[in-house]
């Protein structure tokens, strides 16, 4: 949060990235306790080759200064946001419990909004960008959409032996 509140964005910027903060934390929250409901909460992931993959990313950036605002805003938003709308799509229609049902129409709700803030910042920031930093932004999203496939959001680059296991734990979180 000290990167935005001391960036010199406007306040309207500032306003939303509070905000978007707050939502997430309730993001967590709510995945926690709905995962304790359903037999229990692992604080970390089981498998190795995971916990590189979900610790990291350009929610990092934030707090390094030589990542520019925008880069880490467009990985964040444009990439991760929009892509968790879709995944919450999927989880809402498919929801047949209605505490489950109602969740993930909150959190869809928030993402969506999150993911369109992304776009929007995007379009108006981008083109007063130096080359330097247009880089900065396409090297964000790509080490964002690197490491969603290997795991984070796909089944793609996930270890071949793992492969399987992981395919059906998604399916079961679907359901």
């Amino acid at each position: 949060l000290k990167k935005v509140a001391f960036s010199g964005l406007e306040a309207e910027t500032k306003n939303f990235f509070t905000i978007l903060m707050f939502e997430e934390a309730r993001h967590v929250e709510v995945s926690v306790m709905m995962a304790e409901a359903m037999g229990g909460y692992l604080p970390e992931p089981e498998e190795e080759w995971f916990k590189p993959i979900i610790g990291v990313g350009v929610t990092d950036a934030i707090y390094r200064p030589e990542i520019h605002l925008v880069a880490a805003a467009a990985a964040l938003h444009c990439f991760l946001e929009t892509l968790s709308t879709e995944l919450f799509k999927r989880r809402f229609a498919n929801a047949t419990n209605p505490v489950c049902k109602e969740v993930c129409r909150l959190v869809l709700q928030d993402e969506t909004r999150h993911g369109l803030f992304g776009w929007v910042y995007l379009s108006e920031k981008f083109p007063t960008l130096t080359e330097v930093d247009k880089r900065q932004v396409a090297e964000a999203v790509e080490y964002d959409i690197d490491r969603g496939l290997k795991g984070m959001y796909s089944t793609i680059g996930v270890p071949a032996e793992d492969r399987a296991r992981e395919i059906e734990k998604r399916r079961l979180v679907t359901e």
